[in-house]
């Protein structure tokens, strides 16, 4: 029987429904001989030949199908496929906006249209593109990934969080696709601890990918798992060596205290690489948190001439200007960059408030407060002051249940633990570097292993159940949190005997250490509540303090931490040391040799000389405690007191 178009049509589609590629195009071929007015095959040729990548006459002839057919919706969205599969973004879009003034109605045009403008960095568009696509078909999930991807693009990753996990509960075949996402989103969005748990999720499904090791190292590097940020760094490093990556294994290694091999990364191995004025930079940063100022003036200096010194630059040489006199230099520096549309929102944020800490310096607190006003515009941390008042009753109301006497055990460690507690910006980093200057101590910096311990606890015994279920722990419960805390902290010196802890906020969980570490030896750090307060505002801090963002805000959580360590104090009467910031500053010699001997320590002398120590001060106060003690910040408050009501009304000091 003859082949006649209809039976070769049943054939092509036939041989299709069995992949058989070749076989279906033949089909095609033949009908267009014998019909070269039919659209549909056309179509299917080019469609054809574009799966199997001969994609120039796949575009030919799906055009000589719409040149038979200028209405065939099919057509214009196969040829918007193929421009965007052979790298011609701009085709693809016009593709695509034809097939749109056909059928505006179409969810999946929008869709692919929006991803081709996200695709070339047109955000807006490709914003509003998947919007339409979702208005049309509200189920759609590559739409939500590609709305979700230009949010990320577009500042809103808080957003783009909710859109990824859409996606992934309505269609699971995308959970590959978008778990890496999700977690590049709450990193980003600030969510630092859940971010390194669907990442963890993203690599055991794709080990491969560089990119999700390196996204992880960033979130274990926000929430204080340097060790283990390292080991990601190095294996996306492994595969894809880039100065990106150097920068990043530099600061892991730079939070562990090795600053020497951090130094070591940031040289990058080609000059002209187009990190490698970043790398200076951050070179520059380190050398002067290790004192070394002169060195990080020298490496700046040239990096200031550019057209647009980057910010990494600018933040150092606004720390150090001061020592050269070129703080109008700097200040003007300043200025240009925050206009700067080259800025990030974060960027822009650090720069005013490096700007706000020289007009500070120079005298102009009109300026500085200004400065730090508008860097705190660009806060995006939550903070809900009543779910926090809320909270600090719960962990009152549940540790008044808690029995007196911790459980006799055998601690893990043969090292001491010293906990430094308070408010930051009162005062822990002096003492911290104080003691660490002792020959038997180590600075383990802002550790965050007792916020493991909580979250632990939380996880298995219900949030609700923490911190009574301090009552149910057997010796192997407590031995197994110690070992959790350690996971953080480098004990394998042996000449060291105690370790410092200076998360500030461990202030919330002493019944916790204590529990843990009955013998720990507790400071308090505290500072008038008013010069706390204005620093913290002040201060350029990352993740995890959105009380800041406001001088209310501020106050009323300066409060909650008074009751809590009040009752800590007063009720539970815990054994602890209080150490008054203005005290110190004031009479340092008899109140160091006191805190000494608190933390069971012998006297040394160099705990006196503790602004020569060379080990790098990774805190907001690096600048205060690498010089002899000073009392420039006593009172400073009665600068900005114009500016403070807000803050009194919320501390409940009167005029």
């Amino acid at each position: 029987m003859a082949s006649t178009p209809d039976n070769l049509l049943e054939e092509a589609y036939a041989l299709l429904d069995r992949n058989n590629l070749s076989g279906a195009l033949e089909r095609f071929r033949q009908i267009n001989q014998h019909d070269p007015n039919n659209a549909e095959v056309w179509l299917m040729t080019g469609a054809i030949e574009g799966e199997m990548g001969a994609s120039d006459s796949a575009i030919e002839h799906i055009q000589q199908a719409l040149s038979i057919d200028p209405q065939y919706v099919d057509a214009y969205l196969t040829l918007a496929h193929l421009h965007q599969a052979s790298g011609r973004p701009a085709a693809a879009i016009e593709a695509c906006k034809a097939a749109l003034d056909i059928d505006a109605e179409d969810s999946e045009l929008w869709t692919l249209l929006s991803g081709l403008n996200g695709a070339v960095g047109d955000l807006e568009p490709a914003i509003a593109c998947a919007e339409k696509a979702l208005s049309i078909d509200p189920n759609s999930s590559q739409a939500k990934i590609n709305l979700a991807n230009a949010l990320i693009g577009a500042g809103d990753p808080a957003r783009a969080v909710s859109l990824y996990r859409q996606a992934i509960e309505s269609s699971p075949q995308h959970r590959q696709t978008c778990i890496g996402l999700l977690g590049y989103a709450q990193l980003l969005s600030g969510d630092a601890a859940t971010a390194v748990t669907t990442l963890r999720q993203a690599i055991e499904l794709n080990p491969g990918s560089p990119q999700q090791h390196e996204h992880l190292g960033v979130a274990l590097i926000a929430v204080g798992h340097h060790a283990q940020a390292l080991v990601q760094f190095n294996s996306a490093f492994s595969t894809t060596p880039s100065d990106a990556l150097r920068l990043h294994i530099a600061t892991a290694l730079e939070e562990m205290g090795d600053a020497v091999r951090a130094l070591e990364q940031l040289k990058s191995q080609e000059p002209q690489a187009a990190d490698a004025t970043l790398m200076r930079a951050r070179r520059a940063a380190i050398l002067h948190r290790r004192g070394d100022n002169d060195a990080a003036e020298n490496l700046i200096a040239p990096l200031l001439d550019a057209q647009t010194p980057n910010a990494d630059t600018l933040l150092t040489f606004a720390r150090i200007c001061h020592r050269s006199k070129r703080c109008e230099h700097a200040l003007s520096l300043l200025d240009d960059a925050i206009e700067s549309s080259a800025q990030t929102a974060e960027q822009r944020s650090a720069l005013l408030f490096a700007r706000g800490r020289l007009h500070d310096r120079q005298g102009d607190y009109a300026d500085a407060f200004s400065s730090w006003q508008q860097a705190h515009e660009y806060d995006s941390m939550p903070y809900d002051a009543d779910a926090y008042i809320h909270y600090v009753d719960h962990l009152i109301t549940e540790s008044e249940q808690l029995e007196t006497q911790p459980l006799a055990h055998t601690q893990s460690s043969n090292i001491k633990m010293i906990f430094i507690v308070g408010m930051p910006r009162s005062g822990s980093s002096l003492i911290e570097q104080i003691l660490a200057s002792h020959p038997s101590v180590r600075a383990a910096g802002e550790a965050r292993g007792i916020f493991d311990c909580v979250g632990a606890l939380q996880q298995q015994y219900g949030a609700g159940a923490y911190p009574r279920c301090l009552n149910d722990l057997s010796a192997t419960d407590i031995g197994a949190l110690q070992a959790l805390y350690f996971a953080r902290i480098d004990s394998s010196d042996s000449s060291i005997t105690h370790i410092t802890d200076k998360m500030p906020h461990n202030f919330q969980h002493l019944a916790l250490v204590h529990r843990l570490f009955p013998d720990a030896a507790i400071i308090h750090c505290a500072r008038n509540p008013l010069d706390t307060c204005l620093s913290c505002y002040a201060q350029h801090f990352s993740g995890y303090h959105g009380y800041t963002r406001t001088l209310e805000s501020l106050g009323n959580h300066y409060r909650q931490y008074e009751r809590l360590i009040s009752f800590y104090r007063d009720q539970m009467e815990l054994p602890m040391m209080e150490l008054w910031y203005e005290d110190l500053v004031n009479n340092l010699e008899p109140l160091a040799r006191e805190l000494v001997k608190h933390c069971g320590l012998h006297w040394h002398d160099a705990c006196l000389s503790y602004y020569q120590n060379p080990s790098s001060v990774r805190t907001a106060s690096y600048d205060q405690v690498t010089q002899p003690v000073y009392s420039d910040s006593v009172e400073r408050w009665r600068h900005y007191a114009p500016y403070l009501s807000g803050l009194r009304s919320a501390l409940d000091i009167p005029e």
